[in-house]
């Protein structure tokens, strides 16, 4: 069973995300917009498992990075069993919930209206009642409240007692899954590399450095064996870095090199081998993984 969170910037997707699944995966800030891509990770819930997906806010514009989140999103809807729309429980209704809500009536899905930040009794949130979806939970996905009754709702929905499991991906990266890191400097390639590999856009790409934040970690098995393909952040000099939420990323990215048991390390042929790409190669050296360039 697939389930997908979706909602507009900054109403706690990916607080609820890391929640679920019981780990800090999905950056967060309070800004909107940090999450872009699809984060795919499993939760166990007495038993039962299934894949939670996280995707970016849903927002208009014309910027092609909110085009490629919204494409995302898209994606998201149509491959899920249950879907969880996040709502602001303190700032209201929104006219972006609305056409969100309108766009998921159309997929005639399942879904749980999550009304997040109630985090005390006294929060009204009956107006969320005026979106027109039946099922509405109230939860603090920071303070981690109504999270077990919005877990009982999920398999309620989604379960038949003939669905198979799914395995965990933590399971996967113990069990002879080859890690493999995709890195290097800032807009390389790296993620139209890995969506190369796929054979579908599953990691957004844009020539704006700095596109990719989250660590993707993909499942792939093949004739030649198990993988778990590792999408990162492009890492440059801390002194340019524009916001803690790029330094966050560079710092998994690292992690990511060093968790790995081989590096791809990607660099710009119309470029050469500048400086930066040494200063990468160096901290796969000193990870002590196998490195492909």
């Amino acid at each position: 069973m697939k389930v997908a969170i979706i909602g507009r910037p900054n109403t706690g997707k990916s607080t609820l995300f890391n929640r679920l699944i019981g780990r800090n995966k999905a950056v967060t800030d309070d800004l909107p917009g940090v999450t872009r891509d699809r984060l795919v990770s499993t939760v166990e819930h007495y038993g039962k498992y299934f894949e939670i997906i996280d995707t970016g806010g849903y927002e208009i514009g014309n910027d092609p990075i909110l085009k490629h989140i919204v494409e995302q999103v898209h994606i998201a809807v149509e491959e899920a069993d249950v879907i969880l729309f996040i709502v602001d429980g303190k700032n209201g209704v929104n006219p972006i919930d609305r056409e969100i809500s309108s766009i998921i009536r159309k997929q005639e899905k399942k879904v749980i209206l999550v009304v997040n930040k109630v985090d005390h009794e006294k929060r009204e949130f009956s107006d969320f009642y005026s979106l027109g979806i039946d099922t509405l939970m109230p939860v603090s996905a920071e303070h981690a409240l109504g999270i077990g009754e919005l877990l009982d709702a999920v398999v309620e929905m989604g379960f038949k007692d003939s669905d198979p499991a799914v395995r965990d991906h933590r399971e996967n990266m113990n069990s002879g899954f080859m890690k493999i890191a995709i890195a290097g400097r800032p807009n390389t390639g790296k993620s139209t590399l890995l969506n190369s590999i796929m054979g579908e856009n599953r990691a957004i790409t844009s020539d704006v450095p700095g596109t990719t934040r989250d660590v993707l970690d993909i499942p792939v098995k093949n004739k030649f064996g198990d993988f778990l393909l590792l999408d990162t952040a492009g890492i440059r000099k801390y002194a340019k870095t524009e916001s803690k939420i790029e330094s966050y990323s560079i710092m998994r990215s690292r992690k990511t090199i060093e968790f790995s048991d081989v590096a791809i390390l990607v660099v710009d042929g119309t470029e050469g081998f500048t400086h930066q790409d040494k200063k990468v190669s160096e901290i796969i050296a000193k990870a002590g993984v196998g490195c492909l360039i």
